[in-house]
């Protein structure tokens, strides 16, 4: 309905006066005056008198019945409405509540901004309608450039990171990036950095072992296992041992650690080309030279073929080494092993290598980076060397989830 038609049916319905009328829409009472006697079919005179001039009764009744009809179904566009808008906010507050993020905090400046694109309205009216100012939309811009600064500086110290340890998990990182933060007055926490890096394709996968390189099954002795809930507390008192693959060109070398129970640091390493107990016998040599003090030590390894070997076994008694191997095939018997093996394979090491040599080389680096430079959640996220250097428990920064799982399974 026009502005025009609205103020003659105000008129026809007796509501106001012309001069009423003019002051409420700002409009000649003279203009009305024409506008009205125009629609009752007569011609307008100027000068004639403002007394209300009515319609006839059924001419009167019918503009009624049209301006009923209009308000009724205006009336139900409008409950229409209400109850679209209740819906929309009870699908909103469900949202909310399931997926556990703010929406209406997050999102308003957004779909402020869209509207504003489609419907001509001023800033400030679109604002008020969801209980905002104006001046919080233009805080929000100004803070959505800050952040965006702050995201894409955070975004390249990770990538420096990353340059030496490819593969370095989030947890890790909020550790090592502490410095950085502060040095730039940046707030950030360990979900929001999951979110940035989530954002930009920077979260790593874990990668599955598919080569076998423990047999098991042979006429050697083997050893009892000597290491069942004890307690580590200080350097070179257990020793864990394990062989993981490296794929160098069309073929596969077997990486051999050993590694320091209490510190995680690796004592000594050798890429081998075959599965031969060469390569253990080198890693172990090297343990050797590296270490310190070896009173009490144990050596724990599975009962590979290699470390039952006639040539390994002589080195670990002539060095006063206890022997400790594990009794079945679980995993878990040599946890520490199995994961210092997942840490530089998923983190460090890359899936391929062109040749035998190359590989050694990057191995050298990843395994002096790990000690060096990465932080290690078991040890008080202090890196290996550290490590290494000191006494009594370290605090650990995981929760024993296996714990968790088999106490449920029992209740």
């Amino acid at each position: 309905m026009g502005k025009k038609q609205q103020i003659i049916n105000e008129y026809l319905l007796g509501n106001l006066s012309y001069r009423e009328l003019a002051k409420v829409y700002n409009v000649g009472s003279t203009t009305i005056h024409r506008g009205v006697t125009n629609f009752q079919g007569r011609s307008y005179k100027a000068g004639a008198d403002y007394k209300r001039v009515t319609l006839p009764a059924m001419k009167q009744s019918k503009v009624k019945t049209v301006i009923s009809d209009e308000v009724a179904s205006l009336k139900k566009e409008l409950e229409q409405e209400r109850l679209r808008n209740k819906l929309l906010t009870a699908m909103i507050d469900i949202a909310e509540e399931q997926l556990k993020i703010s929406i209406r905090k997050k999102s308003w400046h957004q779909a402020v901004e869209k509207v504003r694109r489609s419907e001509k309205r001023s800033l400030s009216s679109l604002c008020a309608l969801l209980g905002y100012s104006r001046q919080a939309i233009h805080k929000y811009r100004k803070n959505s450039l800050v952040q965006a600064n702050e995201t894409e500086l955070i975004i390249q110290e990770v990538l420096k990171h990353r340059r030496l340890q490819p593969r370095l998990g989030t947890r890790k990182l909020i550790i090592l990036l502490q410095d950085f933060i502060r040095l730039h007055s940046i707030k950030i926490g360990r979900d929001m950095l999951f979110n940035i890096l989530r954002e930009n394709g920077l979260l790593v996968r874990k990668r599955r072992n598919r080569v076998r390189t423990t047999w098991s099954k042979h006429w050697l002795k083997k050893y009892p296992n000597l290491i069942k809930e004890k307690i580590v507390n200080r350097p070179n008192q257990l020793w864990v041992s394990d062989i993981t693959y490296v794929q160098t060109g069309n073929r596969y070398s077997y990486l051999s650690l050993i590694t320091d129970a209490y510190s995680r640091k690796i004592m000594g390493f050798f890429l081998s080309p075959t599965l031969e107990a060469i390569g253990c016998i080198r890693a172990l040599k090297m343990a050797l030279q590296n270490g310190g003090n070896k009173d009490e030590l144990i050596h724990h390894s599975d009962r590979g073929v290699q470390y039952c070997s006639t040539d390994y076994v002589n080195m670990l008694v002539f060095n006063n080494i206890k022997i400790s191997m594990t009794e079945n095939g679980d995993p878990l018997e040599n946890a520490i092993a199995e994961r210092v093996n997942g840490i530089l394979k998923e983190e460090l090491l890359k899936t391929k290598y062109d040749s035998y040599e190359k590989a050694q080389s990057s191995i050298a680096i990843a395994i002096a980076v790990y000690n060096s430079l990465r932080p290690h959640s078991s040890c008080n996220m202090l890196t290996p060397d550290k490590a290494h250097l000191q006494q009594g428990s370290l605090k650990r920064h995981w929760k024993k989830l296996l714990q968790k799982r088999t106490r449920s399974i029992k209740k």
